[in-house]
C-alpha cells in the first residue's frame, strides 16, 4: 500500500503493532464474514485454477497459509507495513508454509522482482486510494496474461457505512466509497474480461472496528461489549444460516473478479476461452 493513500503508513503500523502474534497453523475462514470471502476466493479459484496467488495489503493475513494449504498454490504477499510483514510471515511459519513475504511499498515494487502471478487478490485495500483507476492498474501489472484479478472492498454505502460514519468517522475518512457499479466499470476500462461483481454477504456485525478511533472515547467502554455480544449471537445465527448473497444496503462486501486478457487472443474470444459476463 502507498505512502500517499489515504490511510498513511503510521495508521497501519499502529493497528498491527496492537496485535500479537497468532499460531496461524490451522486456520480457516470460521467467521460469517471470512466464511463469505472464502466462499468468494473458492468461486475463483475453483474456476480458474491458478498455481500461483499474490496477496496484496497482507499483512498478519492468515489467508497465504490457508490457500497454500488448501489449495497447493504457490503463494506470495505484498505490504509496506514492517509489523504486518512480521506477523504475515509468522504466520507462514506456524503452519510450515513456503512462501514470500515483499515488505514493500505497492508502488515502488516491479512485476519483474516478483515474476508474474495466476491471481493476484486484495480483501480490503484498493478504497484506501483515491485514485481507484491507478491502484487496480498497479495491481493488474502482477497479473500473467490470461490470470485473474480478484478485489473485495467494504460496502460502505450500506448500513455498515453508516454505522462506521456515526462510530468512528476518523476511520472512514481513511476510505473511499466503492459501488458495484464503480468498481465494473474500472476492472472493464483496464480492459479485463470475464467480468463478475457482486454483493457478498447477508450483514455484519463485526465490519466496523470495536475500538479503532471511536468517536466517544468515554463510551466506547460500553459500545464495545455490546457489540462483542451482539457479535457472538450473530456468528451463532449465521452458522446455521449458509447465506453469502446480499442486498446492496446490507451486505458487508463487494467483490469483483476478471482476466487479464493475453495480448496475442482477441478480447471476444478470451470472455469465451475464461470467464462469464458478469452480473
Amino acid at each position: 500500500m502507498k505512502q500517499s493513500g489515504l490511510a498513511k503508513k503510521q495508521y497501519w503500523d499502529d493497528v498491527y503493532g496492537a496485535l500479537s502474534d497468532t499460531n496461524g497453523a490451522d486456520w480457516s475462514p470460521r467467521g460469517y464474514e471470512e466464511r463469505v470471502l472464502g466462499h468468494e476466493l473458492d468461486r475463483v479459484l475453483r474456476h480458474f485454477r491458478p498455481a500461483s496467488a499474490l496477496e496484496v495489503g497482507c499483512g498478519d493475513s492468515p489467508w497465504l497459509p490457508y490457500l497454500a494449504r488448501e489449495y497447493r498454490l504457490e503463494i506470495a504477499g505484498i505490504d509496506y507495513s514492517e509489523r504486518g510483514c512480521e506477523l504475515a510471515r509468522h504466520r507462514l511459519r506456524q503452519s510450515s508454509t513456503r512462501g514470500t513475504v515483499y515488505c514493500r511499498d505497492l508502488f515502488t515494487l516491479s512485476p519483474e522482482e516478483t515474476g508474474t502471478f495466476d491471481l493476484v487478490y486484495s480483501l480490503g485495500v484498493v478504497e484506501h486510494f483515491a485514485d481507484l483507476n491507478n491502484v487496480l492498474s498497479r495491481l493488474l501489472r502482477f497479473v500473467r496474461p490470461g490470470g485473474v484479478l480478484f478485489t473485495s472492498v467494504p460496502n460502505l454505502r450500506s448500513l455498515h457505512g453508516l454505522g462506521m460514519w456515526l462510530y468512528q468517522p476518523e476511520v472512514l475518512k481513511k476510505h473511499r466509497v466503492v459501488t458495484r457499479d464503480e468498481l465494473a466499470q474500472t476492472y472493464q476500462r483496464l480492459g479485463l474480461s470475464g467480468i463478475r461483481t457482486g454483493h457478498a454477504g447477508l450483514a455484519s456485525v463485526g465490519i466496523v472496528s470495536r475500538g479503532v478511533q471511536p468517536r466517544f472515547r468515554r463510551l466506547d467502554g460500553l459500545v464495545a461489549p455490546l457489540a462483542q455480544g451482539a457479535n457472538i449471537l450473530f456468528q451463532m445465527i449465521m452458522k446455521r444460516l449458509p447465506i453469502t448473497g446480499g442486498l446492496p444496503w446490507l451486505a458487508p462486501f463487494i467483490v469483483a473478479s476478471g482476466v487479464k486478457n493475453d495480448p496475442g487472443v482477441p478480447a471476444s474470444q478470451e470472455n469465451v476461452r475464461r470467464g462469464r459476463d458478469g452480473s
